[in-house]
């Protein structure tokens, strides 16, 4: 895109500089709110379960997450000249973060057995598996295609070179990365589920003293058979005249 704007546009003073500006304003932007909109989870959802924060050293503990955020984003930049293509590189840690982390969304939804250490192990378990298919397996040479030097008149003496054989590599290293997402999706359905039917824990409507989970957290028809399960009839009275 900016090779295009600079080949059409660049006769145009200004032009190319603007739209430059508007690409690293765009995406300097995304990054900071992404860096504040983390530091304030890190700060409600895990420090404040652990330990009570003062409000006085609240913004001081969120603006320290957000620099800290920013390093680890600063040090990614130069990580990302390894991974290919901008493209492949983004689906490829979409995939391994957004595919375990549909399968806990689609528990919590669609079922009532899943319990909290279940889904835990198995939303690590398929993170790890889909970081290791994604970044553990060895590069693969690139493929040459074969090449007939008959009739040329330039002679020269090269080793031969072997040729690749795909088969040679481990078969979860020869899968593309468009189907990263779909696997850590059913890994962590699969291993979910059995965890949560073998190893039974107590849900949190159960600690709460309810008898029943809360219809809003699940899908339409769920929560539709819940209202329905747990629905109380009301008392009948009977009046004489």
């Amino acid at each position: 895109m900016p090779y295009y704007v600079v080949e059409a546009m660049g006769r145009v003073p200004g032009l190319a500089g603007l739209f430059v500006a508007g690409i690293f304003s765009a995406s300097l932007s995304t990054i900071s709110a992404s860096c504040n909109a983390l530091a304030a989870v890190t700060l409600h959802d895990y420090v404040g379960r652990w330990c009570k924060v003062p409000p006085s050293y609240a913004p001081w503990l969120t603006k320290l997450a957000a620099c800290a955020y920013g390093l680890v984003f600063l040090a990614l930049a130069f990580i990302a000249e390894y991974l290919g293509g901008v493209l492949q590189a983004a689906l490829t840690i979409f995939g391994a973060v957004g595919g375990p982390l549909l399968g806990v969304f689609t528990l919590g939804m669609f079922t009532t057995y899943a319990n909290e250490r279940a889904v835990s192990m198995a939303l690590l378990s398929g993170m790890a598996m889909t970081l290791w298919i994604s970044f553990g397996g060895p590069r693969p040479p690139v493929t040459k295609l074969p090449l007939s030097v008959e009739g040329c008149g330039f002679n020269v003496t090269q080793a031969a070179v072997a040729a690749t054989n795909p088969s040679d590599y481990f078969y979860l290293y020869r899968v593309s990365y468009m189907w990263t997402s779909p696997i850590g999706f059913i890994w962590v359905i699969v291993v979910g589920t059995a965890i949560s039917l073998l190893w039974r824990q107590q849900q949190p409507w159960e600690r709460q003293g309810r008898s029943h989970p809360d219809p809003e957290l699940f899908t339409p028809p769920l929560a539709s058979r819940l209202r329905a399960r747990h629905e109380e009839k009301p008392a009948v009275q009977v009046t004489k005249e």
